[in-house]
């Protein structure tokens, strides 16, 4: 390779050396090395960062139910202090329901929503067994999802539907709340 010198002319050039083009791609090649070793360092410390201890998601699910039973039981009793008892205060936590417009935001709405369905089934009669359910809690924030069978009546006349639930929950003062609760029903109207 030459290199050319426009400050001496267009015919003075020299030709570098074998050693200068063999230090060059050393220093290239280390270079690159560096570099692909910095990354590797940088994406193994994040991986690790990353990593948590494996727990297991089941050991979770009696603390999530428990939750969830404590609002069915207010709900069964048509107590409205009891279900409103399980909820996070404020304006950000959520009820949603099965169609487009049931969705209640902040502690009056939700207490309104509730106050509307316990005239929907006689007080005491209502049961709940979920089939299926899953959940998970990480630091102070867990989330609950279950396929349950419930049972109640009104007027005296029984009745039997499912309903899907999902929920989410954070622990606030050492206690759990829903932050969200979602309940799907799509053959009880």
């Amino acid at each position: 390779m030459l290199i050319r010198s426009e400050a001496v002319g267009p015919v003075a050039t020299t030709p570098r050396s074998r050693l200068e083009r063999l230090i060059s791609k050393r220093a290239l090649l280390t270079g690159a090395l560096a570099i692909i070793v910095l990354c590797a360092q940088i994406s193994l410390t994040g991986a690790n960062a990353q990593k948590k201890p494996h727990q297991n998601p089941d050991a979770y699910i009696p603390q999530i139910m428990a939750l969830l039973q404590k609002h069915d039981d207010a709900l069964n009793r048509h107590d409205l202090d009891g279900v409103a008892e399980v909820f996070v205060p404020g304006e950000r936590t959520v009820v949603l329901g099965t169609g487009p417009n049931e969705r209640w935001q902040g502690q009056e709405q939700i207490r309104a929503a509730y106050a509307q369905s316990f005239k929907d089934f006689d007080e005491g009669t209502m049961t709940r067994q979920c089939y299926w359910k899953t959940g998970g809690i990480s630091g102070d924030l867990g989330w609950v999802a279950a396929a349950c069978r419930f049972s109640d009546s009104k007027q005296g006349r029984a009745r039997q539907y499912e309903v899907n639930i999902t929920g989410v929950l954070e622990k606030q003062q050492g206690r759990w709340y829903f932050t969200s609760l979602h309940t799907s029903n799509a053959n009880r109207r």
